[in-house]
């Protein structure tokens, strides 16, 4: 397999980015929980996305044909949204969840079944029986005193969304620098 990183901890993902409006409503509550809360760790990840599989290490070249592939084959389509959440334990993450309909667990439960012999050290937090598709507002820097601040006006937005999705990408990011995407897969449509 090859290695694409080494030191650092990388941490790769197989993504869907929001589209065009919804990429700026999220982009809109992540400036708005820094300038009211000081939240600004998402920062590192500056792309409003949901996750299929993260993993430390993938063999790139096989996972971008695969990518391609799946790609040409899928038809653009819809999630919603609903609701505001959080994910709790030492270092908590907020996150508006997605609505896991049969349609997105068939296609996450496929990719997931393609892509496992690709990638060394997979997060079990993604594995389908498990997996909660979400997109992130504010992880690693939300402490008591930022939840606080938070919960006294992002629950009063509307976070009840529909989302096309037409895409796969692949993002990359090392431990304490920002994310990018390497490639970016669009549907067939």
């Amino acid at each position: 397999m090859m290695k694409i990183c080494s030191g650092n901890d990388p941490m790769h993902g197989i993504i869907s980015l929001l589209d065009e409006e919804h990429t700026n409503k999220t982009i809109e509550i992540w400036d708005e929980l820094a300038s009211r809360c000081g939240l600004t760790a998402i920062e590192i990840t500056p792309f409003p996305h949901f996750s299929w599989q993260i993993a430390e290490d993938y063999d790139i070249d096989c996972v971008e044909v695969l990518l391609d592939d799946l790609a040409s084959q899928q038809k653009p389509f819809n999630i919603l949204t609903s609701g505001l959440a959080l994910f709790s334990g030492e270092k908590p993450v907020l996150y508006i969840p997605i609505v896991r309909s049969a349609e997105l667990s068939k296609l996450h439960a496929y990719l997931w079944e393609q892509l496992e012999p690709l990638g060394d050290g997979i997060s079990a937090h993604y594995a389908p029986q498990i997996w909660i598709p979400h997109i992130t507002l504010a992880t690693d820097d939300l402490d008591a005193e930022a939840m606080a601040c938070v919960m006294g006006w992002l629950p009063f937005k509307s976070l009840n969304w529909q989302i096309d999705i037409d895409n796969f990408a692949f993002g990359f990011q090392l431990e304490g620098e920002k994310g990018f995407i390497r490639n970016r897969f669009d549907f067939d449509v």
